[in-house]
Formats: C-alpha cells, structure tokens, sequence
C-alpha cells in the first residue's frame, strides 16, 4: 500500500497554513487534495510530499514548520488533543501521547527518554526523506504550543532537530524559546526532569476515562512503541541489507547499548524481532502474490533467494512455494465450504 498519513494530520496542517496567510486553495491543488476529505482516512504519503513543497514555495524560510506547529488550533488532531490535555501532570500527557501517537502519525513515533536531571521526547521515524524534517519541526512546534498553554511552570532547556542548520539559526531559538541545534539522528525537545510532574491546567479525570474507553484496545501500548519503531526502521534497511544491530540504533537516536538494554526490558532481543519482522513480512509479499522470491528476498535483506529459502524453511518447515501452494489450498477449501453453507 506504500506509505500513508493520516487526513487528519494533514488538515491541521492546513489550518495552521491558513492562519500563517498562505493560500489553502493552491496549496490544495499543488498537494492534489479533494475539497473535503474524511479525518479517518489514510491519505498517499506524496499529498504530504507535495503540501510541505507548495508551503516552502509560498513561504520560503526556513522555520515555516516550526510556525505552522506553534499555531496549530487545539482540537485540530482530533482525540488526542483532548486525551494529553486531560491529564493531570507533564509527564502523565507525555505517556498518553506516546501510546496513542500513531493516530496522527504513521511512520514516525513518540519516545520518553528519563536520563538524570533530563527528560526527553524524541520523535522516532523510519526513513528520512526530504519533507520529514518539516514534520519533526511541525510536530514540535504543536507540542510546545499545548504544553505551554497548559503547564504555567513550563520551559524547554534544548530542542534537538535533525535538519541541517540555516544559514540564520535565530529565528528557531526565537519561536522555541531554547537553544537549538541541528544536524541530529532525531529531532528532540530536552525538559527539565521535575517538569514531568507539574500540574495540568486543564486535567480532567472523567473526561481521560471516557476517552481512553474509546480507544482500541492493544493499540499503542508502552511496550510496542520501542518495537513499531523498530520494525519501521527494519523496512527501510533491510533492503539496503543494513540489518546490523548498531545501524539500526542509530536510526533511532540510540546506542547500540540501550537497544539491546531496551529490548531486554521487554523480554525481547533484536535478533528475535528482525527474525519475526521477516518472517511476517516474507508470508505477507508471498500471499500478495505481485512480488517474486527474488524481490522477497531483496527486501527482506537476504544475500540471495537461496539464503531466503532456507531461512523460511527454519520458520515454517516448508519450502516458500510450498508453503504459497498450502496456504491457497486452505484458502480455496475455505471459500468451498462458505459457499455450501450459504446454498443450504
């Protein structure tokens, strides 16, 4: 299906377009957008692609994305506004905002980091492309902008980002409010550590309650933000066989170290999950049929179709053909025996 974004993301990005002055109806029309869109669809990652470069060319400056997020209206993403400013410390809206992020972003992910006198929130994403940096800044600037609206004690000691610096770095220590630097693995906001137990202005127990019942159950739990990062990054990589432990954790702003240390607290190891990754993702291509064992292979970071074929005779005991012929017989018994049941 390729990479997607969620509409509702991008209409907020809209917004915060049309308060910056630019004009929505080009920026529509450049991005390919219809006039109305459903907040719960999935839009084509190049309608983003094409946004971001539509804006830059009205609003050429460096530090668009950061002003877009800062004025991002609140309620514009939706229940996950509500959700993190219904808690009742910093710290509390963080991890709502962490298990529940991917419903305003696909590829990327947000991660706590508590070092000593330092906490941290890191935007975790799969590959970079030209536009990603844009979003990392959008995405911190809507962070900042609620946190101040809402924690009176609030301040940032640095904001890490992963663009390289401009030729005039003020203007972003300007807005941020905190010393900037570029050039980074991931782009990041530093807080001071007791902020994570500052109060919310606007907690409201009762209202966390009735929106956390609201959300799917399983879906952006502690435990899986460390994994969907990794898994993402893994997509990326293997088809440049980069699968090295130490490759991928740079990839996601960590040591190799804390990776291992990470998982570990997980009951997991790295090798386990590429194993399950590829495994999944090679029963996955297999059943959709428009890519051969070669391409799979590639993928999936294989040095060749032989080197894929034994790996997925040790998960499945069964050739990939055999396993593709197996599982197209069950599946045609199954709609045979549907089709009887509805002519009884």
């Amino acid at each position: 299906m390729g990479r997607r974004v969620p509409a509702i993301t991008v209409q907020a990005l809209l917004e915060s377009f049309r308060l910056l002055g630019l004009d929505t109806q080009r920026l529509r029309a450049d991005a390919e957008m219809p006039d109305r869109l459903d907040p719960g669809v999935l839009l084509p990652d190049v309608v983003q692609e094409r946004l971001w470069a539509s804006a830059f060319r009205q609003a050429p400056r460096a530090e668009l994305a950061v002003e877009a997020g800062l004025i991002v209206p609140f309620g514009a993403l939706g229940t996950l506004d509500y959700l993190a400013a219904s808690a009742a410390t910093l710290g509390e809206s963080c991890e709502l905002l962490a298990r529940q992020f991917h419903r305003v972003s696909c590829e990327r992910s947000l991660e706590i980091e508590q070092r000593a006198g330092d906490y941290r929130l890191k935007l975790l994403v799969a590959e970079t492309r030209a536009h990603t940096s844009a979003w990392d800044e959008f995405t911190l600037g809507a962070l900042l902008g609620r946190f101040r609206a809402r924690v009176a004690t609030f301040t940032v000691t640095a904001v890490q980002l992963r663009r390289a610096r401009p030729e005039d770095p003020r203007r972003f220590a300007e807005l941020l409010a905190a010393p900037v630097s570029f050039g980074h693995a991931v782009s990041s906001l530093c807080l001071p550590e007791p902020l994570r137990d500052a109060p919310v202005s606007s907690s409201d127990p009762w209202l966390r309650r009735a929106l956390e019942s609201l959300m799917p159950e399983g879906e952006g739990d502690t435990g899986s933000t460390l994994e969907r990062s990794l898994r993402a990054c893994l997509r990326a990589l293997l088809p440049e066989g980069r699968l090295g432990a130490a490759t991928v954790a740079g990839s996601l702003g960590m040591s190799e170290r804390s990776l291992h240390r990470r998982l570990r607290e997980l009951g997991q190891s790295y090798r386990g999950v590429v194993d399950a990754f590829r495994r999944e993702e090679a029963e996955r291509l297999l059943l959709d049929g428009r890519v051969d064992m070669a391409q799979i292979a590639h993928r999936l970071g294989f040095a060749d179709q032989s080197a894929f074929s034994r790996a997925f005779r040790r998960w499945t005991q069964m050739a990939p053909s055999a396993w593709l012929s197996d599982r197209s017989a069950a599946a045609a018994a199954g709609r045979r025996a549907t089709l009887a049941a509805l002519d009884k």
